[in-house]
């Protein structure tokens, strides 16, 4: 009853209990897609992550394990991606960095935590870029912010939306609530993300027309650069991964 022709409206009514009946108005929209999508390309593999859930690092080794080919690079590609759960760009992170900081969380009096990578590093051995724009925010910046931050990864595109702030909804009278931003993060070594962003190492520019011969990819004028890119970066002798069962 929900769904309709993306770009038309729907009116809900929402009761919740106890509460009086309250009416919203909804814009359907085109359903985001999910799934992390791979391509390989001259053994460097470009992994396209649309948002962060929980089993995205699952994606991403299953990916890897179907391969079939030894892989000598790897290209994150965090373009319009809004973030998602944290610990899962986290997880992300930990699948090429071993203990090291993640983000902190600043609040009022100052930082209050950090979060660090774990577990096994399974692709410690590869390099990496990470492909973001101004759309990425978020868990994606946060991703894009601790590999930079440890010289692990080279960000390259534009700089991301700037979205780094931890909110708390708190509950008021007759259904309402006060939303209200209680701690912002920062990068690993203590830059700020809310309202700045991740600024990229290599910016690429929306006007820039690029003449490549990469025949996988033809019209992403961005993703045929940053392989160029990686062309001087990745391996000679490309890694094998077994299929899921063995990770």
């Amino acid at each position: 009853m929900l769904s309709g022709i993306s770009g038309t409206q729907v009116d809900i009514v929402v009761s919740h209990a106890g509460r009086s009946k309250r009416r919203l108005t909804a814009h359907r929209n085109e359903v985001l897609k999910s799934h992390v999508e791979t391509i390989i390309v001259g053994g460097v593999v470009i992994i396209k992550l649309p948002v962060f859930q929980n089993n995205t690092r699952q994606q991403i080794l299953e990916s890897l394990g179907q391969a079939g080919v030894p892989i000598t690079g790897v290209i994150l590609d965090v373009r319009n991606n809004p973030g998602g759960v944290l610990e899962s760009a986290g997880a992300v992170a930990s699948l090429f960095m071993r203990n090291q900081t993640l983000v902190q969380v600043a609040g009022r009096q100052g930082v209050e935590r950090k979060l660090r990578t774990e577990g096994a590093p399974l692709l410690i051995e590869l390099p990496v870029m990470i492909l973001q724009n101004r759309y990425s925010a978020s868990a994606a910046e946060v991703l894009a912010s601790s590999l930079q931050s440890q010289k692990r990864a080279l960000i390259v595109g534009e700089t991301s939306y700037g979205k780094g702030s931890v909110q708390s909804v708190i509950p008021i009278s007759d259904g309402q609530a006060i939303k209200m931003t209680t701690a912002h993060y920062l990068t690993a070594d203590g830059q700020r993300i809310d309202g700045v962003g991740v600024v990229p190492d290599v910016a690429f520019d929306d006007s820039d027309e690029l003449a490549s011969t990469m025949m996988a990819i033809p019209s992403d004028a961005w993703l045929s650069q940053a392989l160029i890119l990686m062309d001087g970066a990745k391996l000679e002798t490309g890694v094998d991964f077994a299929p899921v069962g063995g990770f």
